[in-house]
């Protein structure tokens, strides 16, 4: 861990709270049905949970007001047919009144109710539908998503790299969806592979739904990443990325800076961020927490691993002369430790795949034992500032200085509600708690 000057952090820290940030803005919500329009009275919250380990399209739950009748009448009947769009209006800090500098975001969604109910079964006759209002939830997709997650692909592809062969399924298959300009996946980007020697064949099994190639690739067809590998649609393109290489921050065009207050220096402001030289700067002073298992996963699984090499096992395993034939295991085995304990005991068994070529994978599942969880909350957010496997930087106080650490981001959790309670009330206000793996490098930054 670097330490660094204590002047530099102070005076990012008061350039981030002296000027207003455009977290401000009010959310609307439309329904789509058959070309017409159907309002809900209010929306009350949006829930998003961007997971860049696990997932690959953002999870959205809304939560509604609207008239019971509408609901009987116009959304219940087209269930299995709704649109719904969210329209995200900026607003001043102060007044609650459109800001005309910066730009109205409409988003378009698939949309499903969540607890499906009959209203007009399970309500009590007597009630004016016209005059009650009830709560609805809905899950939100997105439309290019809706289309692809049901597809499934297949082939060999001779001569490629695999990482080509990512690109090429997602972005063949995303572009001949029968959506308008406005909703279509503009395409693919990648962070670039370690594994970049063409393949002499990458095999997949006819009938893979297209979602799950990219992990196939990685676990089964030689690999992409050294540090595992995430795929996720974000603003309509693909991103590809390793999920943790913690060593991106000085090559990335876009980052993240996280600087840590102690709570008991600021009480609370709604200027917590702020975007300099394509570096996005974010002050926290919330709720935050640790989850180190490093040395517990070093002692139950190991800091190193073994395992066979295929073609050379098969190839070349022994060296036959004079009639004898003499294996030598250092040229047909893989074996390396990644990081060395302090109490200078290592394991390094046997991987579960006793027998492969791919390395990729292997140093993966033992990449992500290097490092540790920070989980923090940042208030009167803007998460569409972020993107996947976004690299981060956390500098933090220590008696001796400002320590830093190098991470990449792996989760967002957002919650975006009314400033205040009422059906009068117009601002909504997000609050995001992000999820970053970190580990101390072996070399200083370049």
């Amino acid at each position: 861990m670097a330490v660094v000057s204590r002047r530099t952090y102070q005076e990012t820290l008061e350039e981030m709270l002296s000027s207003p940030k455009p977290s401000q803005y009010r959310l609307d919500a439309e329904f789509i049905i058959n070309d017409k329009i159907v309002k809900p009275r209010k929306l009350l919250s949006v829930h998003e949970v961007r997971d860049f380990d696990t997932g690959y399209t953002d999870k959205i739950d809304v939560e509604i007001v609207m008239v019971l009748g509408d609901y009987e009448d116009k959304i219940y009947p087209n269930r299995n047919n709704l649109v719904m769009t969210i329209t995200e209006t900026p607003i001043f800090e102060i007044v609650a009144k459109v800001d005309p500098k910066r730009d109205i975001v409409v988003r378009t969604y698939r949309a499903t109710i969540i607890g499906i109910k009959n209203e007009q079964l399970t309500s009590v006759p007597s009630i004016d539908s016209q005059q009650s209002l009830k709560t609805y939830k809905l899950q939100l997709v997105e439309l290019g998503i809706d289309e692809l997650r049901l597809m499934t692909v297949g082939g060999i592809f001779s001569q490629e790299r695999t990482i080509d062969v990512i690109k090429g399924l997602l972005g063949i298959y995303s572009s001949s969806l029968n959506l308008p300009e406005q909703h279509r996946i503009k395409g693919v980007e990648e962070r670039l592979p370690n594994v970049t020697e063409p393949k002499k064949n990458v095999i997949v099994p006819q009938g893979t739904a297209l979602f799950d190639v990219p992990g196939y690739i990685q676990r089964y067809a030689g690999g992409v990443y050294n540090y595992g590998l995430g795929f996720y649609l974000h603003k309509r393109v693909w991103y590809i990325y390793p999920l943790y290489n913690t060593d991106q921050y000085e090559t990335s065009r876009f980052r993240l800076d996280i600087l840590v207050i102690p709570q008991n220096r600021i009480e609370g402001t709604s200027r917590s961020w702020m975007l300099k030289s394509q570096t996005l700067y974010v002050a926290t002073n919330g709720d935050r927490d640790m989850i180190d298992v490093v040395d517990q996963l070093y002692l139950n699984k190991g800091n190193g691993v073994r395992y066979s090499l295929a073609s050379q096992t098969f190839t070349a395993w022994a060296e036959v002369k004079g009639n004898r034939a003499i294996a030598d295991p250092s040229k047909t085995s893989a074996q390396y430790i990644v990081a060395g304990r302090e109490s200078k005991k290592n394991a390094v068994p046997f991987g579960p795949r006793r027998l492969t070529d791919n390395v990729a994978f292997e140093t993966s599942e033992i990449t992500k034992r290097e490092g540790r969880y920070f989980q923090f909350a940042w208030n009167n957010a803007s998460p569409r500032l972020l993107y996947p496997g976004m690299p981060v930087k956390v500098r933090y106080e220590n008696p001796g200085g400002i320590e830093e650490v190098y991470g990449v981001l792996i989760k967002a959790e957002s919650f975006a509600t009314l400033d205040t309670p009422g059906d009068t009330a117009e601002r909504h206000r997000e609050n995001v708690v992000l999820t970053v793996f970190i580990k101390p490098r072996d070399h200083a930054p370049s």
